[in-house]
């Protein structure tokens, strides 16, 4: 008889109710392994307990950006001297910072990678590698690892014994990066640069005589925190100091550094006896990392000089004269506080030119000093002299012409509109404390006289003094001359000699100007512009003003009293023209401006 069971439910009650204990027990083991194999859905997978990794490690990127103080690449193609291998430390650790992986590998230069494959227990790791450069022996080594094991102690200690100054050998790369492990697969790791290349540049050390130079670095890195990834300076202040041979005129050395807020080098140079010939201080400075720095030194020690030192001017002597200034400093300049008036002082390139603004009337050496200076430097002084007048018998003296009256003629500009007169009269006055005289009523103008000065036994027009200022204009006396009909050019700096002749008593203005008849006139200078006008009805050449001295006792009062139909002289230059010519901007009367004349 065939019997069927509906359900497993059906079976199992059949199977109880039918056999034994044993036999039952059996009986669902084979039927409990039967239901697994035929029930894929029932599989469980079992995931294996480590991975197999591997990490490519790439150093080309820590030495890409270095260059040479020429700006050629350090590391050409990643190259390094034959004698030297990149060391490169291989570390892994796990959630804890335990180091699970510790290895090192010798790489020929920095163009090579190398590929580094492990089993590790499946977890979350950090991977870190750092490289530098070490001799193949191994025996020198720059940069040292300390904690190793403890990813949060890891630090790599700046180690270079007794070469410390280990210039492009201080390369240090460093490249971190964190994974999850559970399978097999390939992690990159690329380094970077964490030191910066800085290069000291020394100049003019055989200008220097300098044959030996030390450093003192300040505040020079200890070592590079790993988990934080960043330079340490374990104190401010760390001090160390190196010495070495100068071999060229100009010396370039370098050292790398950890980036830091700041690091500030100080400097001697010696010559052959050891004796110090200059020293420095390179201004602190920063650096990042990657960065190739140049910082350039000049040797040489501070200069300021000014050649002559003391210039003199003879009693009756115009023009200029100048000194050259040498230095090194980064630029020079002129104080002119304790500068007497009478001296000019202009700085032109590296030249300083001095220049008398009137001639020493007086009856002895006048002196007055500038002062050069430049940053850093000791001020250089120059004294200028301009010696008092000395007189040859045959020249007269300033007494020789005393208070007079005058008659005057004169030639006036021919087709104007109001041309000067042809004659005139007025008072010549002496001024002995000024040793000048005042002539007035030039050409029938009251109120604006012409002043001669005396120096060195000649008489020169002063055409520097102010003699009146309204509004727009200032008013000089000048001297100048006339091209063609219309073109007229004045002169506020030419010396203008005036001839007296003893025995006739004449003062003569007559002579040239650049080849031109001279011209004696009353000049008006543009306030706003610094243009010139000429006033024709004063202008006048071939004047000569012929004196009739007069007594102090005189009752007209012109003698003891004349200096009270005088206006006060005024100082004050006429606006600095270049080459001293002031073209005329147009050619006025004095009735333009309702002026008095006789």
């Amino acid at each position: 008889m065939k019997t069927i069971f509906n359900s497993t439910q059906d079976l199992f009650a059949s199977i109880k109710k039918q056999t034994p204990k044993i036999v039952r027990y059996l009986a669902l083991c084979i039927f409990a392994a039967a239901l697994v194999s035929c029930n894929d859905d029932l599989l469980v997978d079992i995931e294996p307990v480590e991975s197999e990794f591997t990490v490519n490690i790439d150093v080309s990127g820590i030495v890409n950006d270095f260059t040479d103080i020429d700006g050629s690449k350090l590391f050409p193609n990643g190259a390094i001297n034959q004698d030297r291998s990149v060391e490169v430390r291989y570390s892994v650790y796990d959630e804890d910072g335990a180091a699970v992986i510790n290895e090192t590998v010798s790489l020929q230069d920095f163009s090579k990678k190398e590929s580094i494959t492990k089993s590790i227990k499946n977890g979350i790791y950090t991977i870190v590698a750092s490289a530098y450069i070490s001799d193949k022996s191994g025996k020198v080594e720059f940069w040292k690892p300390e904690n190793i094991n403890d990813l949060y102690k890891y630090r790599i200690n700046y180690s270079p014994g007794d070469n410390w100054w280990i210039g492009s050998y201080g390369v240090l790369g460093v490249g971190k990066r964190t994974v999850a492990i559970n399978k097999s697969q390939t992690v990159n790791i690329s380094m970077s640069p964490v030191v910066s290349m800085v290069f000291f540049h020394f100049t003019k050390c055989d200008v220097a005589g300098i044959k030996k130079l030390r450093f003192v670095v300040e505040s020079f890195n200890d070592y590079f925190d790993v988990d934080e990834m960043q330079g340490i300076i374990k104190e401010q202040g760390n001090v160390i100091s190196y010495d070495f041979a100068v071999t060229s005129q100009a010396v370039a050395t370098a050292i790398c550094y950890l980036p830091t807020s700041k690091f500030t080098i100080s400097w001697q140079g010696f010559d052959a006896a050891d004796k110090e010939v200059n020293k420095g201080v390179v201004p602190s400075s920063a650096v990042k990392a990657g960065e190739t720095k140049v910082i350039t030194i000049n040797t040489e020690p501070p200069i300021l000089k000014v050649d002559p030192d003391k210039i003199i001017f003879e009693g009756n002597e115009t023009g200029y004269k100048t000194a050259t200034v040498t230095t090194n400093a980064a630029s020079w300049d002129v104080n002119t506080a304790t500068t007497a008036s009478w001296l000019k002082v202009e700085k032109q390139g590296n030249t300083l030119r001095f220049t008398p603004e009137s001639l020493n009337t007086g009856t002895s050496d006048r002196t007055t000093t500038v002062t050069v200076t430049a940053v850093n430097l000791v001020p250089v002084t120059v004294q200028v002299t301009q010696k008092a007048p000395t007189l040859p018998p045959d020249l007269p003296k300033f007494e020789d012409i005393v208070g007079s009256t005058y008659t005057a003629t004169g030639t006036p500009i021919p087709g104007v509109t109001y041309p000067a007169p042809g004659s005139w009269s007025g008072l010549l006055i002496p001024f002995p404390e000024g040793q000048y005289y005042a002539i007035t009523n030039w050409a029938n103008l009251a109120g604006y006289p012409l002043w001669i000065d005396f120096v060195g036994g000649k008489l020169f027009l002063d055409n520097s003094s102010l003699v009146k200022e309204d509004d727009n204009e200032r008013y000089y006396y000048a001297v100048g001359y006339r091209i063609g009909g219309t073109t007229y050019y004045a002169s506020t700096s030419y010396n203008y000699e005036v001839t007296y002749n003893k025995t006739t008593g004449t003062l003569d203005f007559t002579g040239t100007y650049n080849g031109y008849p001279a011209m004696v006139f009353l000049l008006g200078v543009n306030k706003t512009t610094g243009n010139g006008i000429i006033y024709t009805d004063t202008a006048l050449t071939n004047a000569k003003l012929v004196l009739t001295p007069v007594s102090s006792s005189s009752p007209s009062g012109v003698g003891a009293g004349m200096k009270s139909n005088v206006p006060m002289r005024k100082s004050g230059k006429v606006v600095d023209y270049s080459g001293g010519i002031i073209p005329m901007e147009n050619v006025k009367s004095l009735k333009d401006l309702n002026l008095k004349t006789k």
